[in-house]
């Protein structure tokens, strides 16, 4: 009984049983990012179908967003895949990425990799969809990072990811914020 319940333990305290954090359709709250490794979601493991860096700038922050869509191996689904980068001269942090026009009819799994590159981790993400807005049928997946931390200069995030079952990709626009009062829009991949 003891080993079995130091068992449990252990393999909770390593992350043995993280999973994604499901995004449900219509959810607006801000969901707690955890983190997941491939080795506690084997649905991760894939092969790299896309990988691109777009540089960013303007009110004294520049980087680069790299985007990645990697095709599962055990589902064959795209999973779309955001890493931030900082660069060292800029003025401010970066506590944001809106990614926009997604699909907002379905539940999707999203998180970060804990055992991936960079050091600042997004902490909670949401949806946003409003009907009464200017464009109606705009959809957006959030994701927030510690507003004291953020991704200072000179640092990246972690890869953070959403799951999806979809085959082919389309361009959605991506807006990252920081500041002070810093956003800037670029084009990146999503499901078609």
């Amino acid at each position: 009984m003891r080993k079995t319940i130091l068992a449990i333990a252990l393999a909770s305290v390593m992350g043995g049983t993280a999973m994604a954090v499901t995004l449900p359709a219509g959810d607006s709250k801000n969901n707690p990012l955890t983190g997941v490794t491939a080795a506690s979601d084997a649905t991760l493991a894939g092969t790299v179908v896309q990988d691109s860096s777009t540089p960013f700038g303007g009110k004294g922050i520049n980087g680069t967003i790299q985007v990645r869509v990697v095709k599962s191996k055990k589902t064959a689904g795209f999973h779309y895949y955001w890493r931030i980068s900082n660069a060292p001269a800029s003025k401010g942090a970066i506590n944001t990425l809106n990614v926009h026009s997604w699909p907002g009819m379905t539940a999707y799994e999203v998180e970060y990799r804990i055992d991936g590159m960079g050091n600042a981790r997004p902490l909670t993400v949401s949806r946003y969809h409003n009907a009464l807005d200017s464009n109606p049928k705009e959809k957006l997946i959030n994701f927030y990072f510690d507003p004291k931390l953020a991704i200072p200069p000179g640092q990246s995030s972690k890869w953070f990811f959403i799951k999806t079952s979809a085959k082919t990709s389309s361009q959605v626009n991506l807006s990252i914020y920081g500041t002070p009062g810093f956003i800037a829009n670029v084009t990146g991949l999503g499901p078609k």
